[in-house]
């Protein structure tokens, strides 16, 4: 076994919660789920977790769908490294909280199979308003996902912010209030 494949399975937590970000906006935006899977061994077919839906016509649910894990797992990701460092004073809360706030944080990245579910499915839909607005951000998603060692950059992205949070502690507390 690889060190990849026992650090995604350390940070399970950030695998549930990113298939839940999909299960939970495909039903916001009306979109049938068919199977849903939160999280399965890696050695299993290489995906950790996976929600199969209806690929909607409209470009923007899509596109609500593919980015809801980056925005549910980093909002959750820094609320809860954020109430580590400004609440809790016990050390094995610290450790447990800046634990969950890494494995949130790392799991928030889009997948290549998110990804790929922003390509029109026509020559036609490449000339939609909608998926002309949102080209940049497509685009970027794709190469990201595809050409960029996702699993390093992830990792790089949660020890950031879980290390920002608790350097700045004291910033933090004083923007919350206290």
């Amino acid at each position: 076994m690889n060190f990849v494949y026992w650090l995604s399975v350390l940070t399970a937590p950030g695998v549930v919660v990113h298939e839940f970000a999909h299960e939970v906006t495909c039903s916001l935006v009306g979109v049938e789920v068919r199977e849903v899977e939160y999280f399965q061994r890696p050695d299993r077919g290489g995906r950790l977790g996976y929600v199969r839906h209806v690929v909607p016509r409209s470009y923007t649910k899509r596109v609500l769908i593919a980015a809801s894990p980056f925005a549910l797992n980093t909002v959750a990701g820094f609320a809860v490294v954020v109430a580590a460092a400004v609440y809790v004073e016990s050390i094995a809360y610290m450790a447990v909280a800046l634990y969950l706030g890494f494995s949130l944080l790392y799991h928030a990245f889009p997948s290549y199979g998110d990804a790929s579910t922003l390509k029109p499915r026509s020559w036609r839909g490449y000339l939609h308003p909608a998926f002309l607005l949102f080209l940049p951000f497509t685009v970027s998603l794709l190469l990201f996902t595809r050409y960029v060692d996702r699993w390093w950059f992830s990792a790089a992205f949660a020890a950031g912010g879980v290390a920002a949070v608790v350097v700045y502690a004291d910033e933090v507390l004083w923007f919350a209030g206290g």
